[in-house]
């Protein structure tokens, strides 16, 4: 059932330990905390396709939100490349790129936020348009 293209996401890891051997990525606990955040938060979750680019998660519900992850942004070409996905976004959504990295800042009304502080959002319970 889990084999495939499509992305899976738990929300206990002993589940994916039963499935795994090798250590969980750090990327991949992101992606879980997440998407978790998101479907606690009531929103109907999926990854978002946007012209070309794929945007880690898309959170519908009153209103959307677009949540990108990179374990870190220590790469300025890596950094530009994951803003520019968001360009492709033309509705005034709130978009965020989800790091490790201590950091709190907008860049081209991108929301730059650390894992931590993106878990307590509690605008996220109640973000409408």
């Amino acid at each position: 059932i889990l084999a495939g293209k499509y992305k899976f996401y738990v929300s206990d890891f002993s589940f994916f330990n039963l499935l795994e051997k090798n250590e969980i990525s750090h990327r991949y606990m992101i992606e879980n905390l997440v998407c978790n955040k998101l479907y606690s938060s009531n929103y109907n979750v999926k990854q978002a396709i946007v012209g070309t680019k794929e945007i880690d998660f898309i959170g519908i519900k009153d209103s959307r939100v677009y949540v990108e992850i990179l374990e870190h942004i220590d790469d300025n070409d890596e950094l530009k490349k994951t803003i520019k996905k968001f360009k492709s976004v033309k509705d005034d959504s709130k978009k965020y790129l989800v790091t490790l990295d201590i950091i709190s800042e907008v860049r081209d009304g991108v929301n730059i936020i650390n894992i931590d502080d993106f878990i307590s959002i509690e605008e996220l319970q109640h973000l409408h348009f």
